[in-house]
């Protein structure tokens, strides 16, 4: 299947009424969790309602599932404390895996990755607000960690520059992490011996302009559609990766060779208000679900090419 742009008029508005849906992420049974006004989640029905799930009173800012199925969810509190918590779906509360990443306490997780060997992979920032950190673009903060099973987290990588979000490709060959503020993906090859990834390195020219360029882009809007600041990613079945922009209501794919095509485009934001964060579902995983963090819906419609099939959907 040939990857293709998908018109405006291919999608379709579900579970309105959220407010400022952040995250999405859909179960191996095909319901589509999602994060809204910041601590909320939320089931998408299949007549697309959205039913209310859970209040777990701080702000969301990661999900993926773990191969049992149970949902990992990154949270921060209002201290500006991250923590990694799982939350078994068939009933209880939410635990702490963990709050520390190698004696460290961190302000939030932004993006979660089951690698196919049961490695969790996960970027998160250090310090800053992603508001703070738009203003003052300070020296890179984020990091990107990997939990193997039955172990405790490990950094892979420090100096990132505020990371939005990570895939990794079949095979765990290699990782693809967004910084959202460089308005670029870096490629991580796993290390054959030894363990760990190697430097990484630039995938594919940057993605849009980066603030300093961009100066006035809260005030105007032709700013607002050439900044590059990237959301969350999801990758498909050829390996095309997936990225939200959201300050400029698009959806981009870059491709294995590094190639850039625009997926879908909402200049006035219409139905792509903000697009945060990607997933997708369906029984032949041809769904693409796209949180719309300046709307109050989560916009879907058929993808030309099916989703990898993560772990918790084989």
């Amino acid at each position: 299947m040939a990857l293709r742009s998908i018109s405006l008029t291919s999608f379709t508005a579900v579970g309105e009424g959220l407010a400022q849906p952040s995250c999405v992420a859909v179960a191996r049974d095909g319901r589509v969790f999602v994060a809204h006004d910041r601590s909320r989640l939320s089931i998408i029905r299949p007549d697309g309602i959205a039913k209310a799930f859970a209040d777990l009173h701080a702000e969301i800012t990661a999900m993926a599932f773990d191969a049992r199925g149970a949902l990992l969810i990154g949270l921060s509190n209002a201290q500006g404390v991250g923590a990694l918590c799982r939350h078994d779906l068939a009933g209880g509360v939410p635990k702490v895996v963990f709050s520390k990443v190698e004696d460290r306490a961190f302000r939030a997780i932004h993006g979660l990755f089951l690698g196919e060997k049961g490695t969790l992979y996960g970027v998160l920032s250090s310090r800053l607000t992603w508001q703070q950190a738009f203003e003052a673009m300070p020296k890179p903060s984020g990091a990107l960690f990997e939990m193997k099973q039955g172990m405790p987290p490990e950094v892979l990588a420090r100096g990132l520059q505020f990371p939005k979000g990570l895939v990794v490709n079949p095979g765990d060959h290699d990782l693809f992490v967004m910084q959202a503020l460089c308005g670029d993906i870096l490629r991580f090859e796993f290390r054959d011996f030894g363990g760990g990834v190697q430097a990484a390195q630039p995938f594919g020219a940057p993605l849009g302009n980066i603030p300093e360029v961009c100066p006035d882009a809260q005030t105007d809007p032709k700013q607002r559609r050439r900044l590059g600041l990237l959301g969350g990613c999801a990758i498909d079945a050829e390996r095309n990766i997936w990225v939200c922009l959201p300050w400029a209501n698009k959806i981009v794919a870059v491709t294995p060779t590094s190639a850039l095509m625009v997926v879908a485009d909402d200049p006035y934001g219409q139905m792509l208000k903000g697009p945060a964060n990607i997933a997708f579902g369906g029984p032949d995983l041809t769904n693409v679900y796209i949180a719309c963090s300046d709307g109050t819906h989560v916009a879907t419609a058929k993808s030309p090419v099916p989703g990898l099939a993560l772990i918790h959907q084989r």
